[in-house]
């Protein structure tokens, strides 16, 4: 009896499946998008550089600038602003997953039509952005990069009074709320107005829900506080905030969303490589990404509330 022709995977037959890939990629990355606060950049802006071959990322913390003077005619003052901070340098480090397709996948695609299995691109995306959001939100500690949460370069102060239903005024939980407000102004000299507050999902839940203000109409505390402080204009709940305190204490995030402030730098976006054959019978396909960690020009340009 002949042998019937079974497919090999040489160079022809890995490139013609990775045409059918590529095609299947393209639908799926764009249509599957988990939600993830940070890493869809709702929180702050994500800078992406095509730079795959950086190893590190350089930037100046700003200090100080200076200021304008009265012009009295006299041709040889000429002052001057200049930025008076510190010089930093991160390194990019590179993460990468992938997923596998044997024979039988690459032949029942090619030979018979049948469409390659979505599961495993989404999958993949998957991995990706919930790897990005935690890199955004907490850092690696195997690099030394810290996260929004945990930079050092934010100012961070206890919360007078705790937001859990233990305190029901509503006059006691607005003064912690303004005390994260004026925390930054304060450090900052007033230069720097928070415009975002991120609480915890529980503690939004609770605030939007149970606590009221008697003000001609019923208000949630929250409302009247977005409504009535100086300068918050956006409140979110994100549940990562839950127990994210040095002691898994609930934390509170009061910060100015502005990429001149900080912003997180990836320097090689999220991509896939070419096919690469493990073995005659298995084909891999690689993706990775290069991040260099939040780059932040001005320090306390965020506060961290613990306890709250």
């Amino acid at each position: 009896m002949p042998i019937s022709a079974q497919i090999r995977l040489d160079a022809p037959t890995v490139g013609a499946f990775e045409r059918e890939l590529e095609l299947r990629e393209s639908v799926v990355l764009k249509r599957m998008m988990p939600d993830y606060s940070a890493a869809s950049g709702k929180l702050f802006q994500i800078e992406q550089l095509s730079a795959p071959w950086a190893q590190t990322s350089s930037f100046t913390m700003v200090d100080g600038v200076g200021s304008f003077e009265l012009d009295t005619g006299d041709t040889t003052n000429m002052p001057y602003v200049d930025m008076v901070g510190e010089e930093f340098s991160q390194r990019a480090f590179r993460y990468r997953s992938g997923y596998y397709f044997d024979e039988d996948e690459v032949e029942a695609t090619l030979h018979r039509g049948v469409p390659i299995e979505e599961q495993k691109i989404f999958l993949v995306q998957q991995a990706y952005t919930e790897t990005m959001n935690k890199l955004l939100l907490f850092g690696d500690k195997k690099t030394g990069n810290p996260g929004f949460i945990n930079h050092p370069a934010w100012l961070r102060s206890i919360a007078p009074y705790k937001l859990d239903g233990s305190v029901t005024n509503p006059n006691y939980i607005l003064a912690t709320l303004n005390a994260g407000v004026q925390g930054i102004k304060k450090a900052t000299n007033k230069v720097i107005k928070p415009d975002t507050l991120l609480l915890p999902e529980d503690r939004y839940d609770y605030l939007m829900s149970q606590l009221r203000l008697n003000d001609f109409q019923e208000k949630s505390v929250l409302r009247f506080f977005l409504e009535n402080n100086p300068s918050i204009r956006n409140i979110e709940p994100i549940p990562e905030l839950e127990g994210a305190g040095p002691n898994g204490e609930h934390v509170a995030i009061f910060y100015k969303r502005d990429p001149m402030c900080f912003k997180a730098r990836v320097t090689d976006a999220f991509r896939p490589r070419p096919l690469y054959n493990i073995n005659p019978f298995k084909v891999y396909r690689a993706y990775a990404f290069k991040f260099s960690g939040l780059v932040v020009y001005v320090r306390y340009s965020c506060h961290i509330m613990i306890g709250i």
